[in-house]
């Protein structure tokens, strides 16, 4: 039915959701010293973070590709009929998009506070405490949106495919951060059983925290994404 369908699809978009908050965080913990220059002379390392920014590229493509078509159909439908509930709803993650953006550029213009000051961590956890309110704000609107709105069954349909390709990324994903790690592991010891991991925590406790919330994530969406492509939309 196509109930099941557009439940599934919902699942996929909100796995990646907490699956792009996982990537957050190992993107702010890898960036610059002392992790870049290891990717940079370390041939496994770095093409095992190529693989992660690849992966991530498709998927996010393949949310848009399947996603936007459906937004727009909602959106004019929820014009057509005065439905202005479901067009406010869907306002929800361009409004909240621009200003999680606007607040990051305030935050970088600002010279970074010193190391052991408390502010830095308020910073850090107001930084990216703010993009999981937008992002679960975001998504519970486009999923109001979604159940409540009555379009062609045939744009769930074909966002079957870009579900599971979604999936299947964040697979990727998930198998090149733990590589990452291991290769990391294996080239540098010292740097991997260091704590240069958030906010100065264990490196290898917080890899292996977003490994791990990467996976679990990952696993619901291959399962809602094959349910996606198996459900009758009839």
């Amino acid at each position: 039915m196509i109930e099941r369908l557009r439940r599934n699809e919902l699942a996929v978009i909100a796995s990646w959701v907490v699956f792009v908050i996982a990537g957050l965080a190992f993107q702010r913990m890898t960036e610059g010293d002392p992790f870049a220059p290891i990717a940079a002379s370390q041939a496994v390392v770095g093409i095992s973070y190529a693989v992660i920014i690849a992966g991530a590229v498709v998927s996010l493509a393949a949310v848009t590709i399947g996603g936007v078509p459906i937004a727009l159909a909602i959106a004019r439908a929820a014009f057509g009929q005065r439905h202005w509930r479901q067009l406010r709803l869907l306002a929800v993650p361009p409004i909240a998009l621009a200003l999680w953006i606007s607040l990051t550029l305030y935050l970088v213009s600002r010279s970074d506070p010193p190391a052991g000051d408390p502010w830095r961590l308020v910073t850090f956890l107001g930084w990216v405490g703010s993009f999981v309110v937008a992002a679960i704000a975001s998504t519970v609107a486009v999923g109001a949106a979604a159940l409540a709105a009555e379009i062609d069954a045939s744009l769930y349909r074909r966002a079957a495919l870009p579900a599971l390709i979604t999936a299947l990324a964040m697979a990727v994903v998930v198998l090149a951060v733990a590589a990452w790690g291991i290769a990391l592991a294996l080239a540098s010891p010292t740097t991997f059983w260091s704590s240069d991991g958030i906010l100065g925590s264990s490196t290898p406790l917080t890899w292996l925290g977003i490994v791990l919330a990467m996976t679990a994530a990952t696993a619901v969406a291959v399962r809602c994404a094959v349910g996606a492509r198996r459900a009758p939309t009839a």
